[in-house]
């Protein structure tokens, strides 16, 4: 797997300070995509265990979040990567996971590393951003048809968007 970059201390793509992971391979290439350098799969740089301690590492407080997004994290060639790492953050951090992707819910409960996904990641935003659906007035999602799941293996996931998407206006600074 390739990734295009790292951002540490991140406010724009989850509540608190983030670490995000911008991973590289896509199919879904929605058009108006921020990232669409992203969508092949060689774009960027071989991800390693080397970047992975550094992102380990990052996950300390003030840090609560490592958020990963592309690309895709669920692109079949980078799931077992993903699902690696969120292991990892797991066991050795405190920290949420919270996980872009173009891939409706419906359609992640049909991939085989569904239960593993619902194991590790904390909220999953689905799908492909829709470029003439924007929401300008809402947090964390480039477009009005993206849900938050909150995600767990005791019960099916469950939609939290109402919640989880901050509406702001104007007066908010």
């Amino acid at each position: 797997m390739n990734y295009g970059k790292i951002i540490y201390f991140d406010t724009a793509n989850a509540t608190g300070l983030s670490t995000v992971l911008f991973v590289s391979g896509c199919n879904h290439q929605c058009e108006g995509c921020f990232n669409p350098e992203t969508w092949n799969s060689n774009y960027g740089k071989p991800y390693n265990r080397i970047v992975e301690n550094r992102i380990i590492n990052s996950l300390k407080p003030p840090i609560k979040n490592l958020v990963i997004s592309g690309g895709d994290p669920l692109y079949e060639n980078n799931r077992e990567t993903i699902l690696s790492l969120c292991m990892r953050v797991q066991h050795e951090t405190e920290a949420k996971i919270i996980l872009y992707t173009g891939y409706l819910m419906e359609e992640i409960k049909k991939m085989k590393e569904f239960n593993m996904i619902s194991s590790y990641v904390n909220i999953i935003i689905d799908g492909k951003f829709e470029k003439n659906n924007p929401s300008p007035i809402l947090d964390f999602r480039g477009s009005l048809n993206q849900r938050a799941w909150e995600m767990s293996l005791a019960r099916p996931p469950k939609d939290i968007s109402s919640s989880y998407f901050k509406y702001k206006t104007k007066f908010d600074f």
